[in-house]
């Protein structure tokens, strides 16, 4: 005779084990979602349009023009062959903009922003193409900052790229392409100022320089870079400015203080500065490419390398022990390579 009692129990078990299976594969499932949610939403900084569906969420019906980045996107990659076109017939075209610090158009890409001729002023309304990156670290001068500042941007991409693909055109009002990297040193007077203020105190507190670490490295290597690819036409009824700027400021100490009983009393004392600057903007316009305005155009390069590096080991000073047998080594180097091209390859026109 069965034990229905056990039976019972037995698949009961076996509902619960099934529900707790269930939700726990409901509960890797929410999981799963919640992990592609957050990697969107990291990955929200890239744009990429594939299609001209695409293109719809940075279109603004009411000026007629497109915003397509900002200054805290990453990339911006056009697929080959797409059309971006705010022409119009009746009334001046839209605006086009680019923004990233890495800006990629494909090839075959068509951008259009022409409009009618105005009849009373006689000049053509056509709308402003604009392709910007920007990849700069504003940062404040002032030495351990600075340092932590260079430390974190070891990490990070320093170029800013923009490159227009092979038998694209382009065609419109006024074009601006340009590329800016580096780190941009901001409230250079109030930093003055808290140097100026931190030796006075120093001064009357018979102490060095403890703001300083005996050891200061820094490595900055900012890259700006326009390539305008083979084949490419760039058409403009106002001016076209090309421009790629770079900036490294590397600016710091690195300071032996001997300002406690210990370290006064040690008879060794070192300090080790090592600054490495390589600033590189380049503009490349490639074979058969035509660059061409009916005002001005203007492919200029601009680069700013500056280093300033102190090195100095403090032994016998101030309220430190004296130690007559004391051993001082101070070691500072830097090096800066700065590199500001423009190439135009055979059978490119640029005319205006």
């Amino acid at each position: 005779m069965r034990n229905f009692s056990t039976i019972g129990s037995s698949l009961f078990q076996q509902k619960v084990a099934k529900q707790r299976s269930h939700r726990r594969r409901a509960f890797r499932k929410l999981l799963i979602f919640e992990a592609l949610e957050k990697r969107d939403l990291f990955a929200a900084d890239t744009i990429q349009i594939a299609t001209s569906a695409d293109l719809l969420p940075y279109y603004d019906a009411l000026t007629n023009s497109y915003s397509i980045g900002d200054d805290k996107t990453s990339t911006v990659t056009i697929a080959d062959g797409i059309v971006i076109d705010t022409s119009s017939t009746t009334g001046p075209a839209g605006n086009i903009t680019i923004q990233a610090h890495q800006i990629t158009i494909g090839s075959n890409v068509q951008i259009f922003a022409n409009g009618p001729t105005d009849s009373a002023s006689g000049m053509e309304q056509d709308g402003a193409i604009t392709f910007q990156s920007e990849n700069i670290m504003k940062g404040f001068n002032v030495g351990p900052l600075i340092s932590v500042e260079d430390i974190l941007r070891l990490f990070q991409n320093q170029s800013s790229t923009v490159t227009v693909g092979a038998s694209t055109v382009i065609d419109g009002g006024a074009v601006t392409i340009s590329t800016a990297s580096g780190n941009e040193l901001i409230g250079d007077f109030l930093a003055s100022q808290i140097h100026e203020a931190s030796k006075i105190i120093l001064e009357k507190y018979h102490k060095p320089d403890i703001l300083a670490l005996p050891i200061s490295v820094q490595i900055w290597e900012p890259k700006s870079e326009i390539v305008i690819g083979g084949g490419a036409k760039i058409t403009s009824s106002a001016e076209v400015s090309i421009d790629a700027s770079a900036t490294a400021n590397a600016f710091g100490k690195a300071v032996w203080n001997s300002l406690t009983k210990t370290t006064g009393a040690s008879p060794t004392g070192f300090a080790f500065g090592e600054f490495f600057n390589r600033a590189t903007a380049t503009i490349t316009v490639s074979s058969n490419a035509t660059i061409a305005a009916d005002d001005d155009i203007e492919i200029q390069t601009d680069v700013e390398n500056v280093t300033e590096l102190e090195v100095a080991s403090i032994k016998n000073l101030g309220i430190t022990q004296t130690n007559p047998k004391a051993n001082s080594f101070a070691w500072g180097s830097a090096e800066v390579i700065t590199v500001s091209t423009i190439a135009l390859d055979t059978e490119s026109l640029v005319q205006s």
